[in-house]
């Protein structure tokens, strides 16, 4: 069957060339079903059963023969596939916004991978014992650490600054704070403000480990520490002043212009 430019069940003066659809088979197991073809330099495509399992397929290929790839179905799947050392490629507004290779691997070029809401990349393939192989969160960002006591007040700050890391329900901040007045503020000295509360359990108590501080009022050799409080957003800071352990840390022992560079890692639920 020959569809013609003009006239024929298209009506008149049709955009499209002459194009040639011929029937080849229709009933021989994965014989072409549908061919067609428009000029000896362009692209083919035929209807005919894959040769694996039948599936349904419709194959893309030079009029010269190469194929270049197919789309196919059959009962339990819908897919798409190139045909030897050619990419798979997707796109969106005119551009390649993904290939798979021929190796399987999958290249994002544009774009980023979005992950809806409480999704996220499973390794469930690679058994364990734990509750959960379910990667589902990433984020990085600032926080603004606070000193306070168990006596409130508004302390003045130099600098009161800190950055996180999120991944899954683990956390790693940094904080770096620096007093020029601390007010009101004595009793027990904890900072506040920590991005996010800390997992509500009592294996969740997490170190703050200090690299530096200065301006504190302290006997040379004790240092300062400190950990989370679980259900909180709040790091406690302590002491190692006994010869049992540690004390809490108290607002006397903080001057006017203490400083105190810090970093936690922390669970979150």
């Amino acid at each position: 069957m020959t569809i013609k430019q003009q006239g024929g069940v298209f009506g008149r003066n049709p955009t499209f060339n002459d194009v040639n659809a011929t029937t080849i088979d229709t009933t021989t197991v994965n014989a072409e079903r549908l061919n067609v073809t428009a000029g000896a330099d362009s692209i083919a495509a035929w209807v005919q059963g894959r040769a694996s399992d039948n599936a349904a397929a419709v194959f893309f290929a030079s009029n010269g023969g190469t194929q270049y790839g197919y789309a196919f179905s059959n009962a339990s799947e819908f897919g798409v596939s190139s045909i030897g050392a050619r990419p798979l490629s997707l796109g969106a507004a005119g551009s390649t916004a993904m290939q798979i290779d021929t190796s399987g691997n999958a290249n994002i070029i544009n774009g980023n991978l979005i992950v809806a809401n409480g999704k996220g990349i499973d390794f469930s393939a690679t058994a364990g014992t734990g509750t959960s192989e379910l990667f589902d969160d990433y984020e990085e960002g600032t926080w603004t650490p606070i000193l306070q006591g168990s006596i409130t007040g508004t302390a003045t700050y130099g600098a009161n600054v800190g950055s996180y890391i999120k991944i899954g329900n683990k956390v790693h901040i940094q904080g770096y704070l620096v007093t020029t007045a601390i007010g009101t503020i004595s009793g027990d000295l904890q900072i506040e403000g920590l991005p996010f509360t800390v997992k509500n359990s009592s294996t969740a108590y997490a170190a703050l480990s200090v690299s530096s501080a200065s301006g504190f009022n302290i006997t040379a050799g004790y240092t300062v520490m400190g950990r989370t409080a679980p259900g909180t957003t709040v790091a406690q800071l302590s002491l190692w002043d006994l010869t049992s352990g540690t004390s809490r840390l108290q607002g006397a022992e903080w001057s006017t212009n203490g400083s105190i560079q810090f970093s936690i890692d922390y669970e979150v639920t």
